[in-house]
């Protein structure tokens, strides 16, 4: 809210009232300063160009004290947002309580006004954060709470996802299952609550050493699966021959347990002839247990 003085302290200076009247006035106007940080003492100056600028900023209410408007556009005298005050008024005493109240009433119009803007900015904090929330719950609702992984329903949704859009648009991708060998004598040995950070920690060298558009899933127990977007066959052997040298190197180390693990996998390379991502899976299924039959620490490929 604007209050624009139209050379009010000259009017005062000139009229008959100067003495009597125009220092409490003056006081009125200086303390309504500090009613809000909303109002704004301006003295006009008589600079027309001045006035018409504020009244163009259209989110304000202005209070013009004035002595002569002819010169201000119709369209702005007659706006609901402008208070129009004659200086004429200074002259009657009663005004003074007057003006100072209607500065209150306006105050408690515009702490209103804040009031709503503040509930209103709640309310969409409020619709953000079970946005947020909403956001979370479905998150969670795909990963593994072991691994952090996504989990085995996601994984399937993406492959189905995936595999149709291969057919369509002529896309290469590969499926990868694998196991980590022996897992079990990890349990037996180390006990479950070492098996669940081997899990873990396997989960997060996949990771690292995966590329973001990749999906990687625990498909079930000791097993991940993984599918390669937009990767032929040479780029699924050099993953898997990167990921085995990674983990046959790795150091696993808990609870004064140091020891190290090695994997099986098996993959299969999207061709048209596949009939259904169901069928891929278990192609790449069939090609783990050849891995494992033949020795296991090794992947095998079957089209």
């Amino acid at each position: 809210m604007y209050l624009v003085t139209e050379g009010l302290e000259k009017y005062l200076i000139k009229s008959n009232i100067f003495k009597s009247l125009s220092l409490k006035f003056l006081e009125n106007i200086y303390e309504a300063e500090k009613l809000c940080d909303k109002i704004i003492i301006l003295k006009y100056n008589n600079r027309l160009q001045n006035i018409i600028k504020i009244l163009l900023r259209k989110e304000n209410l202005v209070i013009i004290l004035y002595d002569n408007i002819g010169e201000l556009p119709k369209k702005f005298i007659n706006n609901k947002d402008i208070i129009l005050i004659n200086l004429s008024f200074l002259e009657n005493e009663h005004f003074h309580p007057f003006f100072f109240s209607l500065l209150q009433c306006l105050k408690s119009k515009l702490n209103d006004i804040q009031i709503l803007n503040e509930k209103i900015f709640d309310l969409a904090l409020a619709s953000t954060n079970v946005l947020e929330e909403k956001e979370r719950i479905e998150e969670l609702a795909i990963r593994d709470g072991l691994t952090g992984l996504y989990n085995h329903a996601y994984f399937q949704e993406s492959l189905n996802k995936t595999f149709l859009e291969a057919k369509r648009y002529g896309k290469s991708f590969s499926v990868i299952i694998m196991d980590i060998d022996f897992f079990k004598k990890v349990n037996d040995t180390y006990g479950h609550l070492v098996g669940d950070l081997v899990l873990k920690e396997f989960a997060n060298i996949l990771v690292a050493n995966s590329r973001k558009s990749d999906i990687i899933a625990r498909y079930g127990g000791e097993e991940f699966s993984v599918i390669l977007l937009n990767t032929l066959f040479e780029g699924t052997k050099q993953y898997l021959d990167k990921l085995m040298r990674i983990i046959s190197n790795h150091i696993f180390d808990f609870n004064s347990f140091v020891f190290k693990v090695t994997f099986s996998a098996g993959f299969t390379q999207f061709k048209n002839s596949y009939k259904s991502a169901k069928e891929m899976l278990e192609k790449a299924d069939k090609a783990l247990y050849k891995s494992k039959n033949n020795g296991r620490n090794r992947y095998t490929y079957l089209e």
